[in-house]
């Protein structure tokens, strides 16, 4: 999505492409195949289910390695990706400094929050945030219990606008 980052002069011998690695054909056909056929290729990939689909085998060809965030998405591809898979957790620096309150963002200090994210230029059906809300509901049918759901979505919505319009009711 940041394609004005991209290598366009073939400047490197090796590209470390962070992305679902369904969207690897169209990065591929983006760039142009002569940039990723001369290179080492690496894909910086999650996925969160036990087994990625078998139909990815062919894109993952193109890739020498995958750099997983975790042992279940590396063992999720190691079927079908014949190269080194390698654990490389998500780096993330904390600085609780510059924190906000929780009254800075309207929430209240004495409820436990659980927070799922999911992107709408995903599957919502894969993500299942209705899925999440209303077991999330069924967990907790008593409304007087200090418990909240924060749901956090990036992408468009209207691309899924039934999805977008049931989380909305719910």
């Amino acid at each position: 999505f940041e394609p004005e980052r991209y290598d366009r002069e073939n400047r490197y011998r090796i590209n470390v492409m962070e992305l679902a690695a369904d969207q690897l054909p169209l990065l591929i056909d983006y760039l142009g195949p002569w940039r990723v056929d001369a290179s080492r290729n690496v894909l910086r990939t999650y996925w969160e289910l036990p087994q990625a689909p078998a139909r990815w085998a062919g894109a993952l060809s193109r890739v020498d390695e995958i750099w997983a965030p975790n042992a279940f998405v590396a063992e999720a591809f190691a079927a079908i990706h014949a190269g080194p898979i390698h654990i490389v957790p998500t780096c993330v620096e904390l600085d609780f400094a510059g924190s906000a309150e929780r009254s800075a963002c309207g929430l209240a200090p004495d409820v436990f929050y659980f927070i799922f994210t999911f992107d709408y230029h995903s599957y919502p059906a894969r993500k299942n945030p209705l899925g999440l809300v209303e077991a999330f509901q069924a967990a907790f049918p008593d409304r007087s219990q200090r418990v909240g759901l924060i749901l956090k979505s990036t992408g468009a919505p209207q691309d899924h606008a039934a999805a977008e319009r049931a989380v909305a009711r719910l």
